[in-house]
């Protein structure tokens, strides 16, 4: 076996660098959404369309087959990953040159289909090479990148939209990733655990779905985190919109403001969710579902007073608890799901959950906010996105009971 070119530190930062630009290319249109509807002459709902379905459906579509080439025994995931980061880039690149709705549509589509990829195989890598008590840290210190993309994609995005509009911000935010495709490509080596009973190649993917789907707890898992994710995502798009609309704040401030609460309280969350997991999950494997099943019942009363807030400034500390809450469940699901399947549908398990997350949540929340902020608006005007955040939220009873259901089954799964 060839050793590893990096120690793990050094693979979980660039792994944190990928995900980090993964997200600051998904979540740079969220900032900028109201300079594009205004100059491309977009509604809520076709502004719905190309932040949830034009990304989400590729992204979630394309994560299951890149996963299984990436669990092929032949595959290197370091170049996979190298590949699918070039490819987000210049998608995102080319998201400032588009003259249209459908051209900026098909970009959105390229940008998800680059980033379909690289999750699943960097879950894998992790596996791998960090062993199974640092697992949940490891998986939260990658995630960090949720976060911080969120984080950089805000601050730049309404930093740059403001002096420069949005076409430079789409370019200069795609940049980055270029280079970081290279540093993983020259400074990781894709190194893997030997499988048990001499398993060599994976079945194809209905004998895969067969044998993943035979995890009650997986399934639970699932339909936890797909529908959780409709209020999470619809909230992270569209609250940028609700403080440029509804509370009239220009939009640099905006960006750095929800940036540096939306960041930050994310790193807190993350960060906690994996250590509570850890520590708690070591002696009771059930309260890998329970962290994030609390976390989903807080949140909801949260959001109603902050979108209700006579002025901006409550309403962003009000909003730093949901923020927090809303990354608890990464790092105890993405520790829990590849354990709850053989070695070799890692990956696979991977790209399962993140293929209902982004095909339900990313998919459905955005354009579902929309959708109720158009028929909204003719009775509510500006203030119509604000209203539909205020009790969007209370669904979160909904995933809160599938985390409670798996809870009652993990202990007995896990591998």
């Amino acid at each position: 076996m060839t050793a590893p070119r990096v120690g793990e530190r050094a693979l979980l930062l660039l792994l944190l660098l990928v995900a980090t630009f993964n997200l600051v290319d998904r979540q740079i249109i969220n900032i900028l959404a109201d300079q594009i509807s205004r100059e491309l002459h977009l509604s809520n709902t076709q502004l719905g369309i190309l932040t949830g379905p034009a990304f989400a459906i590729f992204y979630a579509l394309m994560g299951v087959p890149i996963a299984r080439y990436a669990d092929r025994p032949g595959t290197d995931r370091v170049r996979l990953i190298a590949v699918v980061v070039a490819l987000f880039s210049a998608m995102t690149a080319a998201s400032g040159l588009v003259t249209s709705y459908a051209q900026l549509a098909i970009a959105r589509v390229g940008v998800g289909l680059g980033e379909a990829g690289s999750a699943p195989a960097s879950y894998a890598l992790i596996a791998d090479r960090i062993p199974r008590e640092r697992r949940a840290r490891a998986i939260s210190l990658q995630g960090l990148g949720v976060p911080c993309g969120i984080l950089l994609g805000l601050v730049m995005g309404g930093i740059v939209g403001q002096s420069l509009g949005w076409r430079a911000a789409f370019l200069i935010c795609a940049a980055p990733g270029l280079f970081i495709a290279m540093a993983v490509k020259l400074l990781l080596k894709d190194v893997r655990t030997a499988e048990p009973h001499g398993l060599k190649v994976a079945p194809a993917a209905h004998g895969r779905l067969r044998v993943v789907m035979q995890s009650r707890a997986l399934i639970l898992l699932i339909c936890a985190t797909a529908t959780s994710s409709i209020v999470t995502m619809g909230q992270t798009v569209w609250a940028p919109v609700v403080f440029i609309r509804a509370f009239h704040v220009p939009i640099a401030q905006v960006g750095l403001w929800l940036g540096i609460v939306s960041g930050l309280s994310g790193i807190v969350g993350m960060l906690a969710g994996g250590a509570v997991a850890d520590r708690l999950g070591g002696n009771n494997p059930k309260y890998y579902m329970i962290v994030p099943m609390f976390a989903v019942l807080v949140a909801p009363p949260f959001y109603a007073l902050a979108y209700s807030a006579p002025d901006w400034r409550i309403a962003l500390a009000l909003l730093i608890i949901p923020s927090t809450l809303a990354l608890f469940f990464y790092a105890p699901v993405f520790a829990s799901a590849p354990r709850l399947v053989p070695p070799a549908y890692r990956s696979f398990a991977g790209a399962l959950v993140l293929l209902f997350i982004n095909l339900v949540g990313a998919g459905l929340g955005p354009l579902a906010v929309g959708i109720a902020a158009d028929a909204l608006t003719p009775k509510a005007g500006d203030q119509a996105l604000r209203w539909v955040l205020m009790v969007f939220p209370l669904l979160n009873v909904i995933p809160a009971f599938f985390y409670w259901r798996a809870s009652r089954h993990i202990a007995s799964e896990l591998k």
